[in-house]
């Protein structure tokens, strides 16, 4: 902690674990020095930050400031300044610059499972999944749409930011005990699995077209292809009133992300 000076004295080790991270994380004297400026304006950085590299292999276990600026060879008031970076919590900005919006028809949609379905119709408007089929007694089955996939602009890989899907249903309400919804949606960068949503319904009580938009928590680049997949379940609870649901395009938001600097509190 402070003394009426300023300075810090007899610091427990957690209360500088932002301090400790630093050591232990960088790899050379100017990472540490770049993290330095970034937070506050420090004198003397460059010998600080080599006395770290140079000597932090002996600071473990070391709780107090007057261990640690011994091993160091700097006095209290130059290690002072490096508790000084931290003395207000900092966090990274990350700005996040839409780069392309790639948009798919669904007439090419790929449907895992046909058979499962009573009848798959590709029209101009996409592809109509109708009812089930009573010879397999199963009512589900994957549908595959194959993203065409920018991988980087100007040299920054991308990032997904949001799926929205434009599709309709014949089914209006629940009360008939007819419904359509996905188990499951994912989407894949080519061997690589790097998003999964839980169930939705895809209800619509107008029965029109309708555009679902679906955000994408997935810190991972984009770097094969990518790949969206729907479990659609389509459950009529009666094989003579057959329902259907339209697939007829989906869409992608390609984003690059970047470190516009640190946001002090």
């Amino acid at each position: 902690m402070k003394n009426k000076e300023g300075n810090y004295q007899g610091t427990a080790k957690q209360d500088f674990k932002p301090v400790l991270d630093l050591f232990n994380n960088a790899s050379t004297s100017k990472e540490i020095e770049d993290v330095l400026k970034k937070n506050r304006n420090i004198s003397n950085l460059t010998e600080l930050s080599e006395s770290i590299i140079a000597h932090r292999n002996k600071l473990d276990g070391f709780t107090e400031i007057d261990q640690i600026t011994k091993v160091l060879g700097l006095d209290s008031q130059a290690f002072s300044a490096l508790f000084s970076a931290f003395d207000k919590p900092t966090l990274p900005v990350e700005e996040e610059i839409l780069q392309e919006v790639m948009w798919l028809h669904g007439t090419s949609v790929h449907i895992e499972k046909p058979e499962v379905f009573s009848n798959i119709s590709r029209n101009k408007n996409g592809t109509r999944i109708t009812g089930f089929s009573e010879l397999k007694n199963e009512y589900q089955s994957f549908v595959h749409y194959a993203i065409p996939t920018p991988t980087f602009s100007s040299g920054n890989k991308f990032y997904i930011r949001s799926i929205y899907v434009l599709w309709r249903t014949s089914f209006t309400t629940q009360s008939l005990g007819t419904y359509t919804y996905v188990t499951d949606m994912e989407v894949w960068d080519g061997h690589q699995q790097i998003s999964s949503n839980p169930p939705f319904q895809i209800i619509d009580i107008g029965n029109g077209y309708f555009i679902t938009k679906l955000r994408i928590n997935s810190s991972r680049k984009i770097n094969f292809g990518v790949g969206v997949s729907f479990n659609q379940v389509i459950d009529t609870g009666d094989p003579a009133n057959l329902g259907w649901v339209d697939y007829v395009s989906l869409g992608v938001e390609f984003v690059t992300r970047s470190n516009s600097g640190l946001l002090s509190f």
